[in-house]
């Protein structure tokens, strides 16, 4: 509900479906386009292989109930990014079934600010990151034997990783290679899942082609061509700082924002973008204290769960280093590729922790660490919609209200949760009434609620 009311305020402030790189340099145009129009131009499902052909009818389908093309995509996009909170909670529970850690990590990814923006500006990182968040929780709950199902999942999530973006199959190449040394897997099922695994996305990228005549085969993308527009063929100081600004700093807690004639958007006649100032010192301190307790935790607990710590790493520094070289100008944008890596470390390690004072000054430290994060995102959220509001449909309800509009979401995000308790209370009274005439009534009232 939050992330669609997100969602739904920036649309209503701007035309997304018709702008490029406004938002931190993303296609949010080119995505909306993929998700929801078949004639489209969809030339970069030569690096997303397969999203037109997952995500367009799903969207279709939604669009069947919400009659509204827009509507429909932020819905699935807040639903993707959603189900990512939800997995990341439920990894954390399998894990340690410490329910207020999991909750406050949880909540770390949903109130980051990659999220907040990716997922209301619309993009392919957030469904990509909720296929990667799958993967792991497969792979750090599954502790029995590997059976023939257990292969046509590996297969499914493998499909699913190399689907939204290609590079992601090398996440699941690192997490196959890691259940081959954990011995979980022998070498030649490794071999022949990753076979299959390719074959399969060769065959549905045809079949995607020949439903959508505009999408290119991604196998005959240009590499050279890629890494030419994308790629800086060097590691700098200058790229690695950039790294480390937009995807291990960034991506929690925004900077503030200013809005920046380049390339980019039409506004005002002006070619716009929104990106980063610098970053405050309190926003700065916060999260190098959040990554020294990351760092002190894994210490104290790598050799615990060596091959999770171990695989996520290798994929850590994997993305690292794939973005200091490839995509650097825009490295925010891939910053939804780091930040569940790095939340799926600190939840593996945290609940190892035997120390009480170790693990009782971290529970209040996230606790501190989320309330900022919470307000700091949200304020500069209410910047974005500040900085697109020239662009308003004044047929809009949400037209004219301005900075207000991020007042009116917390309430009505707060009703929404009143609102599930009571029927969560109500459901449960049902339960217990054995009067029909009682039932009907409560039913009644949780259609109400519902409808409100």
């Amino acid at each position: 509900i939050f992330l669609m009311i997100l969602g739904i305020l920036l649309s209503y402030n701007y035309q997304m479906k018709d702008n490029y790189n406004l938002l931190f340099d993303s296609d949010t145009a080119r995505v909306i386009m993929d998700a929801t129009e078949i004639a489209a131009d969809h030339y970069r499902v030569n690096v997303h292989p397969l999203f037109v052909l997952f995500i367009q009818p799903l969207c279709f389908i939604i669009n069947g109930i919400f009659l509204n093309k827009m509507l429909s995509i932020i819905f699935l996009s807040s639903l993707a990014s959603s189900l990512s909170v939800l997995f990341l909670y439920k990894i954390a529970m399998k894990s340690g079934n410490n329910r207020l850690i999991s909750f406050l990590i949880a909540l770390l990814y949903l109130f980051s600010f990659s999220n907040m923006i990716f997922t209301s500006g619309i993009e392919t990182y957030n469904f990509a990151a909720f296929f990667l968040i799958l993967l792991w929780y497969y792979f750090i709950n599954k502790t029995d034997e590997y059976t023939k199902e257990s292969y046509f999942i590996l297969v499914v999530l493998g499909i699913l990783s190399f689907s939204f973006t290609i590079t992601n199959f090398m996440v699941f190449l690192i997490v196959l290679f890691f259940l081959w040394i954990s011995k979980k897997i022998q070498l030649k099922q490794a071999i022949l899942t990753t076979v299959v695994i390719v074959i399969s996305v060769f065959g549905l990228n045809i079949g995607q082609k020949l439903i959508w005549n505009n999408t290119p085969f991604f196998w005959k993308t240009s590499v050279s061509e890629e890494t030419t527009n994308f790629g800086d063929h060097k590691i700098s100081f200058k790229n690695i700082k950039n790294v480390i600004e937009n995807d291990y700093y960034n991506s929690i807690m925004s900077p503030n924002i200013n809005l920046k004639v380049k390339y980019g958007s039409k506004y005002n006649g002006q070619n716009y973008i929104i990106s980063f100032q610098k970053e405050s010192v309190l926003n700065t301190i916060m999260i190098t204290f959040f990554y020294l307790l990351l760092i002190i935790l894994i210490i104290r607990n790598f050799k615990k769960n060596l091959i999770v710590n171990s695989a996520l790493l290798l994929t850590l520094l994997f993305n690292t280093l794939l973005h200091i070289i490839y995509g650097n100008s825009g490295a925010f944008l891939y910053s939804l590729h780091f930040l569940y890596i790095i939340l799926l470390l600190l939840i593996v390690n945290i609940v190892k922790e035997k120390d009480t004072k170790i693990l009782n000054a971290s529970k209040y430290f996230l606790i501190i660490f989320l309330g900022i994060e919470i307000i700091n995102n949200n304020i500069i959220f209410g910047k974005v919609l500040n900085f697109v509001s020239d662009n308003i449909s004044k047929n809009y309800l949400l037209a004219n209200l301005s900075s207000f509009a991020i007042i009116l979401e917390i309430l009505i995000l707060i009703f929404c949760i009143i609102a599930v308790f009571i029927m969560k209370t109500l459901i449960k009274k049902i339960k217990k009434v054995k009067n029909n005439e009682q039932k009907i009534s409560l039913a009644i009232l949780i259609s109400a609620i519902l409808c409100i």
